[in-house]
């Protein structure tokens, strides 16, 4: 079978679970939930049925397919042909069926993959490695952007500092920061710090006594931070960052 891509297949894969979650989240907008769906490790089969499948409420679906079973291991003749059948009866479809790949790297070089990517219009989304710090600072400041707020580098490279480079707790920090500013466009490392009482100014500390090994010193912020409220798994998100980095 001669496959072409289509706009109603769509596959949104990586190692960056936050930036496949707002991808999906994107994908979604605008649905309903009585027009979506979720399948998790579906075969061949059930997913031709599903495609097929009319429904007199929901004439067109969005159907999200978690970690589909045929995407790991070897296919037989018999399944490669039923996967052409598949990628067809997408293509004839109304419905748009999203795989969702975001435990692991798809191996490229198995055959329903190779097939699957040929077919499907395709999202890849990246972890950023720990040395790549100024993109993450782009991301901030985009992020930042999204939101109708600007930060300057310099503030943003801070953000980043001392929220750690986990993707999904920056995106929660920037909606805090958000709040905080209140009708104030112009984010600063300073302003949000002066907003949160000097938390800010306390995180940071904390970073800095780990990057210099001072055990006490992390033992002393740390519990200074949780005891006023600070989200630990942030604090642990910090650790994890600093411990790839300086350890």
């Amino acid at each position: 079978m001669k496959v072409n891509t289509c706009d109603n297949m769509i596959l949104v894969h990586g190692t960056e679970p936050h930036l496949i979650r707002e991808k999906v989240a994107e994908l979604e907008v605008g649905i309903s939930d009585d027009a979506k769906e979720t399948l998790k490790d579906a075969s061949i089969s059930s997913l031709v049925t599903a495609a097929q499948t009319l429904s007199m409420f929901c004439p067109k679906k969005l159907i999200k397919v978690y970690r589909a079973s045929f995407f790991s291991g070897s296919l037989t003749p018999k399944q490669v042909k039923e996967l052409d059948g598949l990628i067809e009866a997408i293509q004839l479809s109304d419905h748009t069926i999203v795989f969702i790949e975001d435990k692991k790297p798809l191996d490229k070089r198995k055959k329903a993959v190779k097939l699957i990517l040929k077919a499907a219009t395709c999202h890849e989304f990246q972890s950023f490695k720990d040395w790549e710090t100024e993109k993450i600072v782009d991301w901030v400041q985009k992020k930042f952007q999204k939101l109708e707020k600007t930060i300057d580098r310099n503030s943003a490279r801070k953000f980043v500092e001392f929220n750690g480079k986990e993707l999904s707790i920056l995106a929660m920090e920037i909606e805090k920061a958000t709040v905080f500013m209140g009708k104030d466009d112009d984010v600063s490392f300073e302003k949000i710090n002066q907003l949160m009482g000097g938390q800010a100014a306390n995180l940071f500390a904390f970073n800095d006594a780990f990057k210099l090994k001072k055990v006490s010193e992390v033992v002393n912020h740390a519990t200074s931070l949780m005891e006023s409220g600070e989200d630990p798994i942030k604090l642990f998100g910090m650790v994890g960052s600093n411990l790839r980095l300086y350890m």
